[in-house]
């Protein structure tokens, strides 16, 4: 018996990451860990910063580095709208160094929030990397 999927797509403001047929899909949303599979009941909720995974079938998977965002599931299908994804393959050090800088400086001036949870997707990322 083949498994089933569902339709995933994953998307920031710039682009859209995943549109496929996938397996699984799982996160962490405001309320836990989230896994979704073929047939997810309805379900609307906040996703935290988090590294969700994608499973395409057994043995073919992929990891997205998600700074928060939306997830809606139903009708066999999951949208994670996204503030910022990208694919955890293509997380390069140099970048996260300069991002880390910025979102440091812009801490000590401001106490942002924004910051804030920018350097923990930052951190996130580079743990990805060591």
């Amino acid at each position: 018996m083949a498994n089933e999927t569902f339709n995933l797509v994953i998307a920031n403001p710039e682009l859209v990451l995943v549109d496929e047929e996938v397996e699984s899909l799982t996160l962490r949303s405001a309320l836990g860990d989230a896994a979704f599979l073929a047939h997810h009941a309805p379900f609307v909720g906040e996703v935290e910063v988090c590294l969700a995974t994608v499973v395409k079938r057994p043995g073919d998977s992929f990891q997205i580095v998600i700074d928060g965002g939306l997830v809606r599931a139903g009708g066999n299908r999951v949208v994670v709208l996204a503030n910022d994804a990208q694919r955890a393959s293509d997380v390069e050090q140099e970048s996260l160094r300069r991002r880390r800088q910025r979102y440091e400086e812009r801490l000590e001036e401001l106490d942002d929030a924004v910051a804030e949870s920018e350097l923990r997707s930052l951190e996130l990322r580079g743990s990805l990397i060591d």
